[in-house]
């Protein structure tokens, strides 16, 4: 499938660098949401017993989570898009 849609986007006269950045800005918003979610079942011991995150993992997850959050929000803020 990958080589056919490589295909496609080939004869569509797609830029694949354009392409591949686009593809980056998405990857990059998107982990923020999809980072809450593994945190909040990553520390949730109903869920995971006792291979819970312990508290620095839960520190570093939560931090990076906001990091991730924040970048993306500056992205649009800047025009960066």
């Amino acid at each position: 499938m990958g080589t056919i849609g490589g295909m496609a986007l080939s004869l569509a006269s797609v830029n694949p660098i354009k392409l591949l950045v686009l593809v980056a800005v998405i990857n990059g918003v998107t982990a923020g949401p999809f980072l809450i979610v593994v945190m909040r079942v990553s520390s949730d011991r109903a869920i995971m017993g006792e291979s819970v995150n312990g508290t620095l993992a839960r520190w570093v997850g939560w931090v990076t989570t906001g990091l991730m959050l924040i970048a993306a929000v500056a992205l649009f803020a800047t025009g960066g898009v």
